[in-house]
């Protein structure tokens, strides 16, 4: 069976399907009969062929499918569905893809981290995920509570739209501390975008969209198993168990639980460089997908429970601690149907959310809790043939926010609808143009009108150029984004009635593939500006004993230029090369632009992975970190006081992995292999409940040099 749609063109464009499922077919033989010229069709079973004058007869060959052959009339596009071969018991096939991907031919540009990416580091939570991509950049947010936080396009990482199965899992008092609760050893893949996004999925994006994706468990997962233990006195195992309900339903249970049993002081300051106290996630997912039905439906539930301590060594009299005690609790579907004409589907998302924290500083008290229901209907259709693709729908959420310190409450209710629309349109096969519009009512804020567009240019077959423009936003949440500076004795000042945020984004690519002595290699360089119309503002420089959070009309900018070389000399050695530079900056005075402080502007990077042999794997990650603006300590006694700049350094990280057989994983690694330290990173440490305490300027690593080791078994 297959859909052929009549135009004229030297090239012949299509898809493979797989008819059982809709699902694409990676690695399909697509060749004229009788020729030499053969394409093997992508990830998403696309495949673009030249016409041959020889021969009008395309064949479409894979194990395990029906060959099919087509007379070629004219046609520019097909959608193909293949079915499966009966006559074959059964057919394994192994394809290996690079640790990470740079779609080459999708019109929004694309890069995906593999499970084979997140394998080179230890990656217990999504953001150390990113320890070996120069993409995103990871840092502390302060010296006490040792959360980790993100950055994309020099923006934190609230400022970027956090996804899970392309669902907005992660907003608002999970920006930054719900990363620790996506285990790395859950996910199949990352795929990362750079600047406004698709308007399906919102208008949260700014600085672009991370988005996560679950392993999928199927009947064959009979256990996973991954046991974990580092130099900082934490241990970690991580569990997945597949359970057939019958031959349509499927279910899966996760487990993540790790615990902190000695307190560390490595830099003798006599606060601790760890936390103690056990974190559980827990994770059950169900999938129904059936031959027979064009239905496919996905649900799940995952709970969060963390109770954490830190601060000041036990032996202290009345010492300074830090309490973290989170709960979290979330549910969310997928439903999916996929009508009989090609192209055509809808899908309706769903989540819900319940989250609640209480953090102790000390004697300050934070108590963060968010409630949120989200619901997104999306309608995807084709015109004629795929050069024109339609998506549109309805979007609905609520949400609920009550945060306070000490005398400090900041919190609002806001039910917001929304309806966009997204056109695909590909009028020859190296050119394609993504343009889409949303329109969002809120009870709160003010109605907003977001345009997007995203555009691909196929310079030839191994260049493309690619542009994308427009207007993300982003609901104010003052304190949960800027954990760090409760980690000291500021004041807070918070002005009233807080507006949301609005920034415009635009950027270009460049992507050239090819080959240096038959060494095959990618070539990216991103260049991105972003705008914004209002930002809220996160001010350490007003004075050192104070912080403010105010709204700011036109007062900041990000540019971001960053150059990405990926290269395999051999077929047992990938290499990438990466420098960033990022110029951040903000009118703190209200007059004058100055860079945003503890945000370095050149990041370079370097990462080989070395297959030494079939059963040993080696890893080492070069990162060099150049200078970062530290806000004014002038207001400080003399002893407490800072230098403007911090010092560039050096982070080196690396790991070597035994696989003795398929089901055995066994890896030792360290992370801080030099063990810099940021030297001072907390002021005044004899006196944490004094004026000048503050443990929130932190632009380098505190614990110094980590060892860790694991150990993976597959019972599949």
């Amino acid at each position: 069976m297959s859909n052929l749609m009549l135009a004229q063109n030297s090239w012949l464009k299509g898809e493979i399907l797989s008819q059982e499922d809709n699902s694409p077919v990676l690695g399909a033989m697509i060749y004229w009969e009788g020729t030499n010229n053969a394409v093997v069709s992508d990830d998403n079973g696309r495949f673009e062929i030249e016409k041959d004058s020889s021969s009008s007869v395309l064949i479409i060959d894979f194990i395990g499918f029906a060959t099919k052959k087509l007379k070629i009339q004219g046609e520019e596009e097909i959608v193909v569905l293949l079915t499966q071969d009966n006559t074959l018991e059964s057919v394994n096939i192994v394809i290996e893809k690079p640790t990470t991907r740079i779609d080459f031919y999708s019109t929004i540009k694309l890069e995906e981290l593999s499970e084979k990416a997140l394998e080179k580091a230890a990656c217990c939570n999504l953001s150390e995920s990113f320890e070996t991509n120069p993409t995103v950049d990871v840092s502390f947010t302060d010296a006490v509570t040792g959360t980790k936080q993100i950055q994309l396009l020099g923006l934190s990482g609230p400022y970027s739209l956090i996804t899970s199965g392309n669902i907005p899992t992660l907003g608002l008092n999970s920006t930054v501390t719900g990363l620790d609760f996506i285990p790395g050893q859950w996910l199949s893949s990352i795929q990362l975008v750079k600047g406004t996004g698709s308007v399906v999925n919102g208008n949260q994006s700014i600085a672009g969209q991370i988005n996560a994706e679950y392993k999928e468990v199927n009947p064959d997962e009979k256990l996973f198993l991954n046991i974990y233990g580092n130099s900082g006195s934490k241990s970690e195992i991580n569990i997945i168990k597949g359970i057939p309900i019958n031959k349509n339903l499927n279910t899966g249970l996760f487990l993540q639980a790790d615990n902190g049993f000695i307190p560390m002081d490595n830099n003798s300051d006599g606060f601790m460089d760890n936390q103690l106290g056990p974190k559980l996630v827990a994770m059950n997912t169900w999938k129904f997908d059936s031959d027979s039905s064009n239905w496919e439906i996905q649900s799940g539930m995952k709970f969060n429970y963390t109770d954490k301590e830190g601060g000041q060594i036990p032996e202290f009299e009345n010492p300074y601690l830090f309490k973290n005690k989170q709960n979290r609790a979330e549910a969310w579907s997928k439903t999916g149907y996929i009508f009989n004409s090609p192209g055509r589907s809808i899908g309706l998302q769903m989540l819900a959310v319940n989250d609640e924290k209480n953090l102790d500083f000390g004697n300050r008290k934070l108590n963060a809790n968010e409630q949120m229901f989200y619901a997104n209907l999306i309608y995807s259709d084709i015109i004629k043939n795929t050069n024109h693709v339609v998506k549109t729908g309805i979007n609905y959420q609520f949400t609920q926010l009550n945060n306070q310190f000490e005398s400090n409450q900041y919190g609002w209710k806001n039910n917001s609808a929304g309806f966009f629309g997204e056109y695909t349109w590909k009028p020859i096969h190296k050119f394609s143009l993504v343009s889409g519009v949303r329109y969002d009512f809120s009870s709160l804020w003010k109605n907003v009108l977001t345009p997007r567009i995203h555009g691909r240019w196929e310079l030839n077959e191994n260049s493309v150029f690619r542009f994308s423009g427009g207007l993300g936003t982003k609901n104010p949440n003052p304190f949960m984004e800027n954990i760090g500076v409760f980690a000291s004795s500021r004041k807070i000042n918070l002005t009233n009635n807080l507006q949301q945020e609005q920034a415009w984004n635009y950027g270009i690519n460049y992507t050239q593939k090819g080959k240096f002595k038959n060494a095959p290699f990618t070539l990216s360089i991103d260049l991105y500006r972003t705008d914004f119309k209002n930002k809220l503002i996160t001010n350490y420089d007003f004075n050192s004993k104070e912080i403010w959070f105010y709204n700011l009309e036109n007062g900041a900018y990000a540019n971001s230029i960053m150059g990405q070389f990926i290269i395999e000399p051999t077929r047992s050695l990938e290499i990438t090369l990466a420098h960033g530079f990022y110029d951040v900056q903000s009118k703190f005075d209200r007059a004058n632009f100055s860079r945003n402080p503890l945000s370095p502007a050149h990041r370079t990077f370097a990462n080989s992975e070395w297959k030494i042999s079939d059963k040993w794997t080696w890893d080492a990650t070069i990162s060099w970190i150049g200078k970062s603006r530290i806000p004014s300590t002038a207001d400080n006694e003399p002893e407490w006081q800072l230098d403007d700049w911090s010092d560039d350094f050096w982070l080196v990280n690396s790991q070597i992995k035994f696989t003795p057989n398929k089901k055995w994983d066994i890896y030792l690694g360290a992370e801080n292999l030099l063990n810099y330290k940021q030297p001072q990173p907390i002021l005044d440490t004899d006196n944490p409940f004094g004026d000048n305490f503050d443990a929130s300027l932190i632009w380098a690593p505190v614990f110094g040099r980590m060892v860790y080791s694991g150990v993976k078994v597959n019972f599949n």
